[in-house]
């Protein structure tokens, strides 16, 4: 094939994966477009340099990679579940990145049951930052449990009092990065600081892609790390607690102060001799903050929902929606009106048309076609538009 041929060849791909509805790797022919993904390869020593091609490139192996993690997920018996601690998915609020809509920190808004102020600092929250605390809490668990989850339920803190205590105890949060405010643990004695506390564990980036199915990068997953345990917040938590009675029950602990959910520290493992490239690490994270022992608290109290690991392959507003108005709640069917949505999973359109657009292509059919919800259908009436949510056979048939 000569350059002519191949540039024609590449300009029908194009069309082709283009006429592909999105999200793509949804909705690509697997067989089909690996066959002419490896055609495309061949084409490379003619087409280097060539824009085009290198992003037909990029966007199909990327395409192919997700579609083919989602189909071993489904034909697997045993998919990996992941706990998910709710207090996180409840009280945190998702303020994602926009381009189009900066935002300025801190972040305030009201707890809609105590109308108590709350705030957010020192960055943005989104899916992947409920990710990785899905992660670090399941490894912490394990590691309480050597290796199994805990089959009875403990916890840190009697009753709100005993919390507030605790609050005033530890005043501020604690770090144990170095004079240089890095993370990086460069000998023992930093390494003791950390696991010399009460609430701390150890994983590697292997583990991590394990538990997520996400094939990141070594420096995807320390930057990750590294801005969520810099996100400060100052909120309304929800506590799973006894007080005295036999069955435990969510209170709301007003936060005093700012805390974050946790420290960590980091060790190289693999570094490549001939450019000194990171291709493994080694992290070591606390739980040393207030709101890092009220999470510790409710995982020990048992207070965390189930969610299979092909939950993180979704979108992220189908992600951030999930957690807020599903993972917790099993009745069915549930009726949710788009500005609750719009509020819940920060969208910002003005024109009703494209927000229904968005949140019906984005979020609800990405559940529905991986079996999250069952079916779902909008009604408008004088109240706005609402939308009718059907969940599986093991959800609740009245609420």
């Amino acid at each position: 094939m000569d350059k002519v041929q191949a540039i024609n060849y590449l300009c029908m791909l194009k069309e082709e994966y283009s006429d592909i509805e999105n999200p793509k790797y949804r909705n690509i022919d697997l067989e089909a477009w690996r066959e002419k993904y490896e055609h495309l390869k061949s084409l490379k020593p003619i087409l280097t340099g060539n824009r085009e091609y290198s992003n037909l490139i990029n966007a199909l192996s990327q395409n192919i990679f997700k579609r083919e993690a989602l189909l071993s997920i489904r034909e697997s018996d045993n998919s990996w579940h992941n706990i998910s601690e709710r207090g996180i998915n409840k009280a945190l609020p998702a303020i994602v990145k926009k381009s189009r809509n900066s935002i300025d920190f801190p972040y305030e808004w009201s707890d809609e049951k105590t109308g108590h102020r709350c705030c957010i600092n020192n960055g943005y929250w989104g899916a992947g930052n409920y990710m990785l605390m899905d992660a670090l809490g399941y490894f912490y668990m394990l590691k309480e449990g050597e290796d199994r989850l805990p089959e009875q339920p403990s916890e840190l803190f009697s009753d709100l009092e005993s919390i507030r205590k605790r609050e005033i105890e530890l005043k501020s949060d604690i770090t144990y990065r170095n004079s240089n405010n890095e993370l990086l643990i460069s000998n023992d004695k930093e390494l003791e600081a950390i696991v010399n506390q009460k609430y701390w564990f150890r994983f590697d980036d292997v583990l991590f892609r394990k538990f997520t199915k996400k094939s990141m990068k070594s420096a995807d997953i320390l930057k990750l790390l590294t801005e969520t345990s810099n996100v400060q917040f100052k909120l309304v938590f929800p506590v799973r607690l006894k007080e005295g009675s036999t069955k435990a029950r969510e209170r709301p602990y007003l936060m005093n102060m700012f805390s974050r959910l946790f420290e960590f520290g980091y060790v190289d493992k693999n570094v490549r001799k001939s450019d000194g490239a990171v291709r493994g690490r080694h992290y070591f994270v606390t739980f040393n903050t207030i709101l890092g022992e009220l999470f510790v608290h409710n995982l020990k109290a048992q207070n965390y929902s189930w969610v299979r690991n092909d939950f993180y392959l979704l979108p992220s507003s189908a992600q951030i929606f999930y957690r807020k108005f599903l993972i917790h709640n099993d009745c069915s069917p549930i009726q949710i009106y788009l500005e609750n949505i719009a509020g819940k999973v920060h969208l910002v359109d003005s024109n009703v048309a494209n927000l229904m657009s968005t949140v019906e292509q984005n979020v609800l059919e990405p559940l529905k076609n991986q079996g999250f919800i069952k079916s779902f259908h909008k009604k408008t009436g004088l109240n706005g538009t609402k939308y009718i949510i059907v969940r599986g056979n093991n959800a609740k048939s009245q609420c």
